[in-house]
């Protein structure tokens, strides 16, 4: 009995070993396990970090193209020449005709300036100023600034004017107007450009409007009309002081008269000029007291006129 429990305690021993191997081995193969997922795992991040600077890489490249792409559309754009200064579709762009130290010039030009590519340049462009004549018969404005030590001041109101057709005279200049004992005394001289013999000249004068002589508001300037009060061959004339009576005082600054003078040729007349005759106070408010009284005077006249048609009837 001994024996037999000395064995069955020894198989008992031997298969506690036997499990003991088998905890053991199952262990180790998880541990193994554990270590192929770990190296795996190391595999899957270093490949993931391998595909990374290759992407990284190609990017570049295409950047890079683009980069070169955008100097090269650059590097044609400033090889064009270009108008500065002149927004696509702005029709209100100014263009320099020139300066001067008296009060008077002839502008037969402007100025557009011009932005070139240059190698001489350390920008790699140059600006040129190029001159474009003015066109026949198309309408131009224009401003004037004056300028002194300190800089430029505000321009003027702007003034619009309509060159020549080709064959018609000029506009008479030099313009001069003194008082005269029956009015006013006008004189000029001929065209620049009068394209042939100058047949005649006309003077306009601009007057009220008939609302505005029975005591309604003044007219706009956009609104005077002109009435001719001289036509002939002379370069002057005579502007009776009854015709002043009726004449327009425009206010916009200093109190004046305002005259147009036009040269005609066989073809035609040309553009008038247009110019402004200073007044006093005094003169204005004689002229208005002496077209009162002639008023008054005519309107008694047209009482009995009517009264004897009455009569009569």
């Amino acid at each position: 009995d001994e024996g037999e429990k000395k064995q069955v305690d020894g198989e008992k021993k031997e298969q506690e070993g036997e499990k003991a191997d088998e905890g053991e081995k199952k262990q180790v193969d998880g541990e193994k396990k554990e270590q192929e997922g770990e190296k795996a795992d190391e595999g899957e991040k270093k490949q993931a970090e391998g595909e990374k600077p290759a992407d990284t890489a190609g990017d570049s490249e295409i950047k890079k193209g683009d980069d070169k792409k955008e100097e090269k559309k650059n590097e044609e754009a400033k090889a064009k020449p270009q108008v500065a200064s002149q927004p696509a579709g702005d029709v209100s762009v100014w263009y320099d005709v020139g300066r001067s130290k008296t009060n008077s010039l002839t502008v037969s030009q402007y100025i557009i300036p011009m932005v070139v590519k240059s190698d001489k340049s350390e920008s790699g462009i140059e600006q040129h100023l190029t001159k474009h004549d003015l066109q026949p018969g198309t309408a131009y404005k224009f401003r004037v600034a004056a300028v002194n030590a300190v800089g430029m001041g505000k321009f003027s109101d702007v003034t619009a004017f309509k060159t020549c057709l080709p064959g018609f005279p000029g506009a008479p200049s030099a313009i001069r107007i003194s008082k005269a004992s029956d009015g006013a005394h006008l004189s000029w001289d001929p065209p620049a450009n009068a394209a042939g013999n100058v047949t005649e000249y006309s003077v306009y004068l601009a007057v009220k409007p008939q609302q505005q002589q029975n005591g309604a508001a003044a007219q706009t300037p956009a609104q005077l009309a002109f009435v001719r009060v001289y036509c002939g061959a002379s370069p002057s004339c005579v502007v009776t002081t009854n015709s002043l009576g009726q004449a327009h005082v425009d206010m916009t600054s200093k109190p004046a008269i305002i005259f147009r003078i036009a040269a005609r040729n066989d073809k035609g007349y040309g553009p008038a000029t247009q110019v402004r005759w200073l007044q006093d106070a005094k003169d204005i408010q004689a002229r208005q007291q002496m077209q009162s009284v002639k008023r008054q005077a005519a309107e008694p006249a047209q009482g009995d006129a009517a009264k004897k048609v009455k009569t009569e009837q």
